[in-house]
């Protein structure tokens, strides 16, 4: 079974952890703590705020793994819940939202 990690400090990514996403705030660790998201084969997907994308664009642009996705959440709580929704099911090939 594959990971679901979060980085960012928006509500609706923190209240993720309330459903097992591994959350992490914003710090000044986070590069670090990212790099070894991607790097581990466990993780599926890493969600992440706007401004956490803005801050390592690059890094998180740039990653080879074919399985692995990126959902970039704003601050429409609505619109990133579809958004997020697709995601995890596109990763995880099963539906976990009704």
């Amino acid at each position: 079974m594959y990971k679901i990690a979060a980085v960012g400090n928006l509500p609706h990514i923190r209240a993720l952890a309330l459903i097992g996403v591994e959350w992490f705030d914003e710090n000044d660790e986070v590069t670090q703590k990212i790099r070894e998201i991607i790097s581990n084969k466990e993780y599926a997907i890493l969600i992440v705020s706007e401004d956490v994308y803005v801050k390592h664009q690059e890094l998180l642009d740039n990653v080879k793994r074919p399985e692995f996705s990126v959902v970039i959440l704003g601050k429409d709580e609505e619109k990133a819940s579809k958004v997020l929704e697709k995601k995890i099911e596109r990763a995880l090939g099963i539906r976990i939202f009704e």
